[in-house]
């Protein structure tokens, strides 16, 4: 298989994907993955290997990923990319994996894995707002019902599609509705053939969505907090009061501060620049600038994406 997929690359420059796991054995692994664009002029993506790690350090990684080319006659000079998670070892700026191979070939730009920072953001986030016990803490219980939600996905679909059109109230369908939106936009973000133009306007779109939340959303929550209290008949607090640490104790500065004051700034604006700032460091601008000029030749459209300027 390898042979063949020699064949295929030719003279082509090619990308190496690598990531590393353990086994059930408990030994180091690493997987290599290979994307270039073969002798007919298609893109491709080929699992090229699976060696066994001493270690993982970066030297050692290197070593064994120019061994496991250099068999096959592929060179460290022909790589144009390379795509790894976020770990010292692989993108350290002076001894990481990837600053190894840019010593050998400076067009071997790296790109730490999107999908990787996404997570990493995510969990920064549920960290910061105390969420990661909660969902540790319901996790197992909630595990049975989900393994049956995905083994009967299509049927639930099939259901929530007649609750759409024959519910027996317009509060059903309306919450069936609600429930098939959201399995569009799952179904939109899995797809494979989602292109890197895309993921970066979605994050672009969601860093603009979470300023304008930021910005003018407060009012708008607070408004709906207020008619859940009214609802069930939970006491609201006079919002021009005076905030009080949780100690019972208030500080000079406290004394400054007034409950409104405390939940908008302290806790709403706090949580919403801690997300930015996670997305901010996750997805840099020098990276998506890069990644955005790499669809200047785009074929998509008879090359409507084409663009002199990034080429250059």
């Amino acid at each position: 298989m390898r042979a063949k997929i020699r064949k295929e690359i030719g003279d082509a420059k090619l990308c190496s994907l690598v990531d590393e796991a353990r086994d059930a054995s408990n030994k180091e692994q690493m997987a290599i993955i290979l994307r270039f664009v073969d002798t007919e002029g298609f893109l491709r993506e080929r699992f090229f290997a699976i060696v066994h790690v001493t270690d993982t350090t970066a030297a050692t990684l290197k070593k064994e990923i120019s061994d496991a080319l250099s068999c096959y006659d592929l060179y460290i000079i022909n790589i144009r990319g390379q795509g790894y998670d976020g770990a010292s070892n692989m993108r350290g700026s002076w001894n990481g994996l990837q600053a190894l191979f840019l010593k050998d070939c400076s067009f071997a730009y790296y790109v730490h894995c999107f999908a990787h920072r996404l997570q990493l953001a995510l969990t920064a986030t549920a960290e910061k707002e105390l969420m990661v016990n909660v969902i540790q803490t319901h996790w197992s219980s909630n595990f049975d019902s989900l393994c049956s939600m995905i083994d009967m996905y299509s049927s639930v679909i099939t259901v929530l599609e007649n609750m759409m059109n024959d519910g027996a109230s317009n509060s059903i369908r309306g919450e069936a509705s609600d429930n098939g939106d959201n399995k569009s936009a799952l179904s939109t973000l899995q797809e494979k053939s989602l292109d890197i133009l895309s993921a970066m306007n979605y994050v672009s779109t969601t860093k603009t969505l979470l300023r304008t939340l930021r910005e003018e959303g407060f009012d708008l929550l607070l408004s709906h907090v207020k008619e859940v209290c009214v609802k069930y008949n939970i006491e609201i607090p006079h919002m021009e009061a005076h905030y009080k640490s949780g100690t019972g104790r208030s500080c000079q500065h406290n004394d400054s501060i007034t409950i409104e004051h405390h939940y908008q700034f302290d806790v709403f604006i706090a949580a919403i620049d801690f997300q930015i700032e996670e997305l901010n460091n996750r997805f840099k601008d020098d990276a998506v600038e890069l990644l955005k000029f790499s669809c200047a030749l785009e074929p998509k459209e008879n090359f409507k994406l084409l663009n002199v300027d990034h080429i250059y």
